[in-house]
């Protein structure tokens, strides 16, 4: 009998649950440390925008990477992933504001958050194989 995987939706479901939510929850805490070190330094309120994408390119990072460490397999899928729900958010983030339009600004944004998924979801990966390898050898 074999011993692949077989793909399950609800063990997809749970893990990209798990995932988003621990992903948001960092993506929440770097955008309270970058707002406190934007006003407590008295920063210019222009870097509000590299310190927003770089908070959310760290949620999107920790998305990527706690899925592919949780399902031990498709690392850039687990990160694509992520960035498909984080420039969700954006978009929607937008839309609510009124301004959901195709500047280089939201480009930048989607761009930046599709390599940090997807180098989320590849290291993850690589850690779960380092760990793999390390048992293996002991």
């Amino acid at each position: 009998m074999s011993k692949t995987k077989r793909f399950t939706v609800p063990g997809w479901l749970g893990t990209a649950f798990f995932s988003v939510a621990a992903g948001s929850l960092f993506a929440g805490l770097l955008f309270l440390l970058l707002s406190f070190v934007l006003v407590k330094g008295e920063l210019p309120a222009s870097l509000a925008f590299a310190f927003s994408t770089a908070a959310f390119c760290g949620g999107c990072f920790f998305t990527g990477y706690t899925a592919a460490r949780i399902r031990k397999s498709g690392g850039l899928l687990c990160g694509f992933l992520s960035f498909i729900f984080f420039a969700a958010a954006i978009c929607a983030i937008a839309l609510c504001a009124g301004n959901l339009q195709a500047t280089s600004g939201l480009l930048f944004r989607c761009i930046s958050l599709l390599i940090s998924g997807c180098l989320g979801g590849l290291l993850g990966l690589h850690r779960v194989e380092q760990t793999k390898r390390l048992r293996h050898t002991a």
